[in-house]
């Protein structure tokens, strides 16, 4: 009788554990992410958007239809459908109540476009009207305010924004002040104390923040790329099918045989250049050139010198990140150093560019990490991932998502998170 007693109680306590195990939280609660940035990741449970620290603490509750992840201190937040703008402990600055059309992208320089209306200002942000862009008289019929390179940026740049007025561009200082006047057709965002304008017939020329034209195309302009991630070097695609490479005082560096520009990955340009049935591909990093090719075989490599680093064998070549290079071989993906030399075999299905010292990588339908010399970091067990930032990767299993940090460990979640 003792003995069944013991054996039962043996089968009581395995079966009370076995519940304690199973009642603990999963580190997969989140049904959207975003990557961290400025300290907080935008995370979404049943519909609604808050924000995470990096400890796991719930800092911003679950109150928002979407979010933007900080950018500057603030996030552009969706509340039933209208935007607005909070900090970073969780204070609507701009309360939310303005369609998509009427308020910028965010705060710049301290300023945000915002309009209702007639009635449109730059505020600052304390949510104090700073510049009152009600007397600039804008067409009722003028479908936005301020211009950016692309889109409308609605924000100061360089300390002057672009204004759209009775159909015509100019800029203006942080005080309201007219700085350049109203006589283009389109303004771009001033960057390194130059800027792109249009004058007619789509043809851009530059300007200082003087409002002198510093570089003229002579012909017509089909690309214009840069100036990115804190490179004052600006490319101009032609429709001669040139491009000149100029400064940011409008000084013309070089003109190369071009159709077509792609940003590289760390503070350099990728520049696909015509020649013959080829195209070369100029990277340009802290002036050095060197030269990648194409043709109908697939990519390849060369050093400024033009020798050849490797023969036109891969399908895709990434820009460089962290000194190395993605490729695809064969539906394979691996990974090159600066010499063409292959560094990590091509054994992957997919890859992504190296971050903080890990790249994401797919092999066969799960994902995983590895570090820069292909030792599998992280195991291949997830369904999908998001690459590393601020040291926080996140990670989907079975239709959610968490994160983790470099040596796969979990993120510990606030008991207030645990609960729900």
């Amino acid at each position: 009788m003792k003995k069944h007693f013991i054996l039962l109680s043996l089968l009581l306590s395995i079966l009370t554990a076995s519940s304690r195990i199973s009642a603990q939280p999963t580190p997969f609660i989140y049904d959207f992410v975003q990557s961290f940035h400025e300290g907080f990741a935008m995370v979404m449970k049943d519909g609604k958007c808050g924000f995470i620290d990096r400890t796991g603490d719930l800092i911003i509750p679950y109150v928002y239809d979407y979010a933007s992840e900080f950018r500057n201190g603030y996030s552009v937040v969706t509340k039933d459908g209208k935007k607005g703008i909070i900090d970073r402990k969780g204070r609507e600055i701009i309360a939310p109540e303005y369609d998509g059309y009427e308020i910028g992208r965010g705060f710049s320089e301290g300023l945000v476009f915002i309009r209702k209306g007639k009635q449109m200002a730059f505020v600052d942000t304390m949510g104090q009207t700073v510049i009152d862009m009600s007397a600039y008289s804008i067409r009722a019929n003028e479908d936005s305010l301020v211009f950016g390179t692309a889109d409308p940026s609605y924000s100061f740049h360089d300390g002057l924004a672009a204004v759209k007025m009775d159909g015509k561009c100019g800029y203006i200082d942080r005080n309201g002040n007219i700085v350049i006047p109203f006589i283009f057709d389109y303004a771009g965002d001033f960057q390194y104390g130059i800027s792109y304008v249009q004058m007619s017939y789509n043809k851009p020329v530059f300007i200082d923040k003087s409002g002198m034209i510093v570089y003229d195309p002579i012909t017509k302009v089909r690309l214009i790329m840069g100036p990115l991630q804190g490179d004052s070097i600006i490319y101009v695609v032609k429709t001669d099918d040139t491009a000149d490479v100029i400064d940011n005082t409008g000084k013309t560096i070089t003109t190369l045989s071009c159709r077509a520009i792609w940003d590289n990955l760390e503070d350099t340009y990728i520049v696909s250049v015509s020649h013959g049935k080829k195209r070369q591909l100029y990277k340009d990093g802290k002036n050095i050139w060197r030269i990648r090719e194409i043709d109908d075989l697939g990519y390849g490599m060369k050093d400024k010198s033009d020798r050849k680093l490797t023969s036109l064998r891969y399908r895709t070549m990434a820009g460089f990140s962290e000194e190395l290079a993605m490729a695809l071989k064969r539906k394979k993906a691996g990974f090159l150093d600066s010499n063409g030399k292959v560094v990590i075999p091509f054994k992957y299905r997919m890859a992504d560019s190296f971050r903080e010292g890990r790249a994401r990588v797919v092999k066969g339908k799960h994902c995983g990490f590895i570090d820069r010399t292909g030792k599998v970091a992280i195991p291949f067990i997830y369904d999908d991932a998001i690459s590393f930032s601020e040291g926080l990767a996140a990670v989907k299993k079975e239709g959610k998502w968490g994160f983790i940090d470099k040596s796969g460990n979990f993120l510990i979640l606030s008991e207030e998170e645990k609960v729900q």
